[in-house]
């Protein structure tokens, strides 16, 4: 009702209320403390005023309470990178790579790994291949394709050919496993 009576303020107001009481053992109690949508919610509001540091620290009260998906994540990265906090948003890749398992994990991967590339590709060659070889260590077999690719290209661009030549030899081999 706020909302839609352009009272964003008056909502942000009830949903920080909302979110933050703590719940309570009754389903009455009023709390939305882990409910996903609400918070959802009121990030969005947080974020549509302006307000960066509310709107980071809703995110980071998602992640402390364990209810952010894989897209709260990357919403939460892409969030931090477009307001120029690059290295707080791979912080928040590496938290959510350790909270997901596989498949759930592969898009934050996916997209950590690219970002990482786009900004520090001619710079941080060894921490970038730590990233792949992290990303392969837990990644099926029939979902390392792409990050076998990607880190031959990088390796191709960036790094060394012989270390491009022994990831495309590695994929091979693995490929010629099949699925697990």
């Amino acid at each position: 009702m706020h909302i839609r009576n352009d009272n964003i303020d008056s909502a942000i107001q009830i949903l920080k209320h909302a979110c933050n009481k703590p719940a309570k053992k009754s389903a009455e109690s009023g709390s939305l403390m882990y409910n996903i949508n609400a918070w959802s919610l009121y990030i969005d509001l947080l974020e549509s005023q302006g307000e960066f540091e509310l709107t980071k620290s809703a995110y980071e009260r998602v992640m402390t309470l364990k209810i952010a998906t894989p897209g709260t994540v990357l919403n939460f990265a892409d969030f931090l990178q477009r307001n120029r906090f690059y290295e707080e948003s791979f912080r928040v890749y590496e938290r959510a790579v350790l909270l997901f398992e596989w498949p759930r994990v592969y898009e934050i991967w996916l997209i950590y790994i690219s970002k990482m590339v786009e900004k520090y590709a001619g710079s941080k060659l060894e921490r970038i291949r730590h990233l792949f070889e992290q990303a392969l260590k837990g990644c099926p077999v029939d979902q390392s394709k792409l990050f076998m690719y990607m880190y031959a290209d990088f390796e191709e661009n960036f790094g060394l050919l012989s270390h491009a030549m022994e990831i495309y030899e590695r994929a091979v081999n693995l490929m010629k496993q099949g699925p697990e």
